[in-house]
């Protein structure tokens, strides 16, 4: 149904649901979302392209939710979405994702379930596929049939990882064999505590509600420090050296609430980054020379910019733990603002994302929270690119806000998505808007934003008019556009940058004041947070299966790395 010239309509909605509100449905009419109300085929397509369209972007979020209520309901989701869309699994994906990432409640997290289920099931209406080849020049019904499939499987990993966040190991292992997977993550990494603390996390007694934790003390011959050697280990065990280290209260109050500004989730810099696009806008990082010297060859000190800032006092955090890194010539930073429920593959961090003929690692990596509560733990483990084992210990570091986590930047580590729902007292939040209308200002979704800062020897700062090894004295010309290594731009001077292009203002936010604070004071030191040891990092999806096999494919029996698609993330 539809309005124009101020005519309404009864509307249409989910079944059930009542969610309120007028949604714009193209060419020109709306709809409005009631409950109990009956709609058409034609309509349900275009209201559920509306969806897809706003699911584009993850600032639409609340809007592309309201969008899927309306048009699939809470009831037969899958064939809703059969009888009216050319693409139903991909449709009924998109929902389950955008469902998931706004969850506050346990139903939410049924119908994410319900939705990921309905995903992997669904095929095409016969009468789509009956079309005579002859008539389709393009193939598009081949490219549409390849999209789909690769949507149904795509449901069904998202489907085993809400199994194992859930704690039903059983039904995951048989959803991950059936998909080809031999190992997973373990049971302690994806579905980790809700509190997170020193000690060693292992498998308890359930106690009831779906939980079942404990909690050890490492042993006391554990290495504490990651700047020393292991000491020589006793023979019924090997020491283990902890790889990352984290900080409460490293950032100044000041400095962390202008990173909350600059890195708010309406800011121009994720804006003019294109980083709410579907693709994130691929992966762009800035570079500040830390051997910047001026016209006399002295080397230069001053903070030109709030990140010179935030660099120098992460710098003496990071060389607290790996002394390394107060000689470091470069630090390179790069920022994400995720919703709770994404995570990032495990990966090395390397200089330009392992592009070159050699691969380098820098001397450590820092993970600032600039917000806290929302989204999982940061994972670090011991295995190296070298290395010809999976890895068999691993750390876990909460999310939270102004803590700094520092690790070896030899070690692969990642994201665990969040599970669960987001706590109701970092739960939705509105925008900050200078306006004096009184219409309410739109919801946007918690978010889990880090800035990442590694710190190198020598590097590349990759300008795009010139370049430098960084520590050189020569300097890098060229901020724009986005790409790996940039030189950070000087946000007094951006605007007489060759390579800047129209409509860039982001430099502006990053400008230095009296509140930044390079140095500040040490107390931060008292205030360590040992990071959470796993019991292990990967597990067998089925220990029977793999134990059969000669030699033994158990995870603690290999001798080498598996191949990379026999082991399940999320």
């Amino acid at each position: 149904h539809s309005h124009h010239s101020g005519h309404r309509d009864p509307g249409m909605g989910r079944d059930g649901y009542a969610t309120g509100g007028w949604t714009p449905v193209p060419p020109g009419g709306w709809v409005r979302l009631r409950r109990r109300c009956r709609v058409t085929g034609g309509l349900v397509e275009r209201v559920l392209a509306v969806a897809t369209k706003r699911g584009e972007d993850t600032r639409l979020a609340f809007d592309s939710l309201r969008a899927y209520q309306a048009a699939l309901g809470c009831k037969d989701e899958a064939g809703r979405a059969r009888g009216a869309s050319k693409t139903p699994a991909t449709a009924l994906l998109n929902a389950a994702r955008v469902t998931k990432r706004l969850a506050s409640t346990s139903g939410d997290l049924q119908a994410v379930e319900r939705l990921l289920r309905a995903a992997a099931s669904v095929e095409f209406d016969p009468a789509l596929t009956t079309v005579n080849s002859a008539d389709d020049e393009c193939g598009l019904l081949t490219k549409v049939a390849a999209n789909e499939a690769t949507a149904r499987r795509a449901a069904e990993i998202e489907l085993a990882v809400f199994l194992c966040q859930e704690g039903r190991d059983a039904e995951a292992s048989e959803l991950l064999t059936r998909l080809g997977f031999r190992y997973r993550l373990a049971w302690g990494v994806l579905r980790y505590p809700a509190s997170l603390g020193g000690g060693v996390i292992s498998r308890g007694i359930d106690n009831g509600k779906g939980e079942a934790w404990k909690k050890t003390q490492p042993r006391q011959t554990e290495s504490a420090s990651i700047d020393t050697k292991p000491a020589k280990a006793p023979t019924h065990f090997q020491p283990v050296t902890v790889p990352v280290r984290a900080y409460d209260g490293a950032v100044p109050t000041q400095t962390l609430a202008r990173l909350q500004y600059v890195f708010a989730p309406d800011s121009s810099f994720w804006n003019e980054h294109g980083y709410h696009e579907n693709d994130g806008g691929g992966f762009f990082s800035y570079a500040h020379d830390l051997e910047r010297r001026g016209n006399d060859g002295s080397k230069k000190s001053d903070c030109r910019s709030l990140m010179d800032s935030v660099v120098r006092r992460v710098q003496a955090v990071a060389a607290h733990a790996f002394p390394a890194a107060k000689n470091a010539t470069c630090a390179e930073w790069w920022a994400h603002s995720r919703p709770h429920t994404a995570g990032h593959q495990m990966h090395f961090d390397s200089d330009d994302e392992g592009l070159g003929l050699t691969i380098k690692h820098p001397i450590c990596s820092a993970v600032v929270f600039v917000t806290g509560g929302v989204g999982g733990p940061t994972l670090v483990t011991d295995q190296k690119s070298g290395s010809k084992q999976l890895a068999k210990n691993g750390w876990l570091v909460a999310p939270e806000t102004g803590r700094i986590a520092v690790f070896d930047g030899q070690c692969l580590h990642g994201v665990i998505p969040g599970r669960g729902v987001v706590a109701k007292d970092t739960a939705v939040k509105t925008w900050k808007r200078k306006s004096s209308s009184r219409e309410q200002s739109p919801p946007t979704e918690p978010r889990r934003v880090t800035l990442m800062i590694a710190f190198w020897d020598t590097v590349e700062i990759r300008g795009s008019v010139t370049r430098s090894m960084s520590g050189s004295g020569k300097e890098s010309v060229g901020s724009f556009p986005k790409g790996s290594a940039r030189p950070f731009p000087d946000p007094e001077k951006f605007t007489s940058d060759p390579s800047l292009a129209k409509g860039i203002s982001w430099p502006t936010k990053f400008r230095a004041n009296g509140s930044d604070d390079c140095d500040g004071d040490l107390s931060w030191q008292n205030n360590e947070v040992p990071a959470a040891k796993t019991e292990a990092v990967w597990e067998d999806v089925d220990h029977e299966r793999n134990a059969k096999c000669f030699p033994s494919l158990s995870v603690n029996d290999m001798r080498s790395l598996p191949a990379f698609d026999k082991c399940f993330m999320f």
